[in-house]
C-alpha cells in the first residue's frame, strides 16, 4: 500500500504519539481521540495499535462494574472451554477465563516450567497459546497463568502432554516440491516441517479425510503477488472425492496463516480472492489457528458449500485493514460460509477470538457460543454475529458470547427469520465520532451509531421474523461526541410474531451534552402498520442518564410495543433526561407501559416529544387482579365509561387484567401537524375504574384507582 508524503508524515507522527503514549498509562480520552483521528487508510500496524489501546481503556470489568454482576467477581478458568492439540514440534492450548485477563503459558520439558509464551497484548476472555521448537516424543509440563485487571494472578494446575512422533504422517514440503504443495492422499495426515512464504497459494488439499497439522509453523502467502491469489490454504476436492469436487473430513490444526503484502492485494475488490483459508465440503474441523489479514474485501476463513458437521473453535482472527471496497453482499468478515443451503445445520463456532474486524465477525452456524469478538466498524452494518436465517428453518442458539465494538455502525446481533435464541451474552460498545471513516467508504454520511441487538424489516415490511427470544443478556453502551446509541432496535410488523426480549440488563450512558440520541430500547417499525403484532419487553432492567424507552426514531416509527414489568433506573441528574422519548416524525402509537418499576427522579407521563405526529400516543397501565368465584362475570369500566374488560374469572379464581391509568399524547392533540422538541404533553386520565362482578345474577361493585398494581377481592 502506498501513501502520499503528507499522509505518510501524518501517519509517522500518529504512530510516534501512539508509541510514546503506550509507554505510560493511557487514558480513555487519549485512546478515543487517537482512534477517531486514525484514518482507514493507515498502515495495518497503526490501525490495530490504535484500536487495541482503545479496547484496553474502554472495555473490561473495571470500566463497567455490571460485568462483575454478570460474570461473577472471582476469576476462574472455565473447564469446558479448555482444549489442547499436540504436534511433533509444537502444541497449542485454548482456554477461557470468566473475567478478562492477560495470559501466558508456562512450560518445560519433564517436570520443569522454565519457559513462557509471550503474554497477550491486552486482556481477553478467550486465550490461545502456542509453544514451538519442541522435541518429538517428549513429555512436557505446562500450566496457564492469568493476570486480571486488578493485577491478581490465577494459575491452572500443572498438567503434561507428550509430543507426537512422525509415524505414518507425511512431511511437507517434500524434497523438490514447490508451492502450492498438493496434499492428495485420502485419509493421510500431513505435517508441516518449516515456515512457508510464497507469492501465491501455499497449500492445496485435494481429497477426503485429510488432516493438515501445521505443527506451529507460519504460512505467509500472497507476498509480493502482482495478480489475484485464490487463498493461502485451500481445501477444494476433486473428481475423486466422495461427492465430486466436494471433499469431506478435512481437519486443520495448530499454525499461523498470514496474508502478505502485494500490489495485487491492495487493488483486490473480490472477497473470493486472497482469503487466508478457503475450505469446501463436509465434516470440517479447524482449530488452534492464528489468522492475520489486512487487504480490502477479504474474509479470514471461508467455508464453501458446507454440509455435515462443522466445528470451528479456538482460533484467533486479526483483521488489521480499514478499506472495504464494497460492503454489500460478501463484504468483509472473519469467519463465514458461502454457497450455504438454507436448511437447519449442526455447525458450531465456539471459543474463537476475533481481536478486530473492520466489518462482520461470524455468521451462519446454528450454534455460536463462547466467542469473543471486537468490532472496529468501518462501514454500515458491521455485525459481530449474524444468525442462520431462512424461512422455515430454526436459526439456532447464540449464547455466552462476549462482543465489544465501536466505530461507524456496529451491531452485536443481527436477526433471523425464525426460532432464534440469544441468551447469556455480553455486549459492550463505546461510541466515538467516526467521521474520518465514512467520507471515503460510505454514502450515508456521518452515522456513528451503535446498537446492541437489531431486528429490521425493509421497504413496506412483511418479512417474516417469528419466534425470536432474547434473555439474560447484558448490554452496555457508552459514548460521546455526538454519537448515537441504541441498546436494542426492534421492528414491529404484521409478519413479526413472538418477538420477546426479557430478563436482560441494558445500560446506555451519554458521556457529554452533545450526545442525546441514546436509549436503552428503541421501538421501531412501519408507521402505516397500526395493526402490527406486539413486540414484548418483559422484566428487564434499564439504566440510562438520558432516555430509557424511545418510541420511534430516525430509522423506524412503529406501533404496539409492550413494556411489561420493566425496572427503570436513572443515572445522574441531567436536565435533558426523560424516561420516554418519541421521535422519528410520522405517527407512532399503541405502545403500552405496564407495571413499570421506577426509581427516583423518573416519570412515565413526562415524555420528550422530539419529533412526531400530533396523533402519536402511548398508555400507562397497571395490572388489577380480581379474586372471585371461578366463572364469575367481570365488567370493568374506565373513568370515561368505556369498557376495558369484559370476561369471566378463570378456574384459579384470579382474573388478571392490565388497566389504563392514562393515555399520553402531545399537547396539540387532536389537531394536525407535528410535535417537535416539546416536553410534557397532554395526559388523558382513564382511572378510577369501576369493577362489577356478577355471581348467580347478583352484582358486586368496587371502585379502584389504577396508579399501581392492585388487587380486589369479591
Amino acid at each position: 500500500m502506498t501513501y502520499s508524503s503528507s499522509i505518510r508524515l501524518m501517519l509517522t507522527v500518529l504512530m510516534s504519539i501512539t508509541v510514546a503514549l503506550s509507554q505510560e498509562s493511557l487514558s480513555a480520552a487519549q485512546t478515543a481521540k487517537a482512534l477517531e483521528s486514525c484514518p482507514v487508510t493507515a498502515p495495518p500496524e497503526v490501525l490495530y495499535s490504535a484500536f487495541s489501546d482503545f479496547c484496553t481503556t474502554h472495555f473490561g470489568a473495571e470500566q463497567e462494574p455490571l460485568i462483575y454482576t454478570f460474570s461473577g467477581k472471582q476469576q476462574s478458568i472455565i473447564d469446558e472451554g479448555t482444549w489442547i492439540y499436540v504436534s511433533e514440534n509444537s502444541a497449542v492450548i485454548g482456554f477461557e477465563s470468566s473475567l478478562p485477563a492477560t495470559s501466558t503459558m508456562e512450560y518445560g520439558e519433564g517436570s520443569t516450567l522454565g519457559q513462557k509464551t509471550e503474554p497477550t497484548d491486552r486482556p481477553y476472555y478467550v486465550h490461545v497459546h502456542t509453544v514451538r521448537n519442541l522435541q518429538p516424543g517428549k513429555t512436557y509440563s505446562y500450566r496457564v497463568e492469568l493476570i486480571d485487571e486488578k493485577k491478581a494472578t490465577t494459575r491452572s494446575k500443572t498438567a503434561t502432554f507428550t509430543t507426537k512422533t512422525r509415524g505414518t504422517a507425511i512431511a511437507i514440503p517434500a524434497d523438490g516440491s514447490t508451492p502450492p504443495y498438493k496434499l492428495d492422499t485420502p485419509g493421510a495426515t500431513y505435517v508441516l516441517t518449516q515456515d512457508l512464504a510464497t507469492p501465491g497459494m501455499a497449500i492445496q488439499v485435494i481429497g477426503d479425510d485429510i488432516t493438515l497439522d501445521l505443527n506451529g509453523h507460519t504460512v505467509r502467502f500472497a507476498e509480493g503477488a502482482n495478480a489475484s491469489v485464490d487463498c493461502g490454504i485451500s481445501c477444494i476436492g476433486s473428481e475423486k472425492t466422495k461427492i465430486r469436487y466436494i471433499p469431506s473430513g478435512f481437519k486443520l490444526f495448530n499454525g499461523t496463516i498470514v496474508q502478505g503484502n502485494s500490489k495485487g492485494l491492495d487493488t483486490n475488490a473480490d472477497s473470493k480472492f486472497f482469503c487466508p483459508i478457503t475450505m469446501k465440503g463436509a465434516d470440517i474441523e479447524a482449530a488452534g489457528l492464528r489468522i492475520d489479514y489486512h487487504g480490502p474485501q477479504t474474509w479470514g476463513m471461508t467455508i464453501d458449500h458446507p454440509s455435515g458437521s462443522m466445528h470451528i473453535h479456538h482460533n484467533v482472527f486479526t483483521d488489521t485493514g480499514g478499506i472495504i471496497t464494497n460492503r454489500h453482499g460478501s463484504g468483509t468478515r472473519s469467519l463465514g460460509f458461502t454457497n450455504k443451503t438454507d436448511g437447519e445445520n449442526t455447525f458450531i463456532f465456539s471459543q474463537n477470538l476475533i481481536r478486530r474486524t473492520r466489518q462482520n465477525g461470524m455468521g451462519g452456524a446454528n450454534t455460536m457460543s463462547h466467542n469473543e469478538i471486537y468490532v472496529d466498524s468501518c462501514s454500515t452494518n458491521s455485525f459481530a454475529i449474524q444468525p442462520n436465517s431462512a424461512l422455515g428453518v430454526k436459526a439456532g442458539d447464540l449464547h455466552h458470547n462476549r462482543i465489544f465494538g465501536t466505530g461507524f455502525n456496529a451491531y452485536g446481533f443481527g436477526w433471523a427469520h425464525e426460532s432464534l435464541r440469544v441468551h447469556d451474552n455480553l455486549i459492550h460498545f463505546h461510541g466515538i465520532m467516526a467521521n474520518n471513516r465514512w467520507a471515503s467508504t460510505e454514502s450515508w454520511g456521518d452515522l456513528s451509531m451503535l446498537e446492541g441487538m437489531r431486528v429490521t424489516n425493509y421497504g413496506k415490511g412483511g418479512q417474516v421474523r417469528n419466534d425470536l427470544e432474547y434473555w439474560h443478556n447484558l448490554i452496555v453502551l457508552r459514548g460521546g461526541n455526538g454519537c448515537e446509541l441504541r441498546g436494542t432496535g426492534f421492528y414491529g410488523d404484521t409478519s413479526i410474531k413472538d418477538l420477546v426480549f426479557h430478563d436482560n440488563t441494558v445500560k446506555v450512558i451519554s458521556e457529554d451534552e452533545t450526545t442525546t440520541q441514546v436509549s436503552c430500547l428503541s421501538a421501531q417499525g412501519h408507521t402505516e402498520k397500526v395493526d402490527a403484532l406486539p413486540v414484548i419487553y418483559r422484566t428487564n432492567t434499564l439504566i440510562s442518564n438520558v432516555c430509557h424507552i424511545r418510541l420511534g426514531d430516525s430509522y423506524g416509527k412503529g406501533h404496539n410495543h409492550q413494556f411489561i414489568g420493566n425496572t427503570l433506573i436513572r443515572e445522574g441528574k441531567r436536565t435533558d433526561y426523560h424516561a420516554v422519548a418519541i421521535g422519528g416524525g410520522f405517527t407512532t402509537s399503541g405502545h403500552r407501559l405496564i407495571d413499570t418499576n421506577i426509581g427516583d427522579g423518573i416519570s412515565l407521563i413526562d415524555p420528550f416529544w422530539q419529533k412526531t405526529s400530533s396523533k402519536s400516543w402511548y398508555s400507562v397501565q397497571w395490572t388489577l387482579t380480581v379474586q372471585a368465584v371461578a366463572g364469575s362475570h367481570v365488567v370493568i369500566h374506565d373513568a370515561t365509561g368505556a369498557i376495558e374488560c369484559n370476561g369471566a374469572v378463570p378456574a384459579d379464581g384470579n382474573l388478571r387484567m392490565p388497566l389504563t391509568q392514562c393515555v399520553v399524547h402531545p399537547a396539540t392533540w387532536p389537531a394536525g401537524g407535528e410535535a417537535s422538541n416539546l416536553s410534557g404533553g397532554s395526559v388523558e386520565a382513564k382511572t378510577p375504574h369501576r369493577v362489577t362482578v356478577t355471581v348467580n345474577g347478583k352484582d358486586q361493585v368496587q371502585d379502584v384507582t389504577m396508579d399501581k398494581v392492585q388487587q380486589l377481592r369479591f
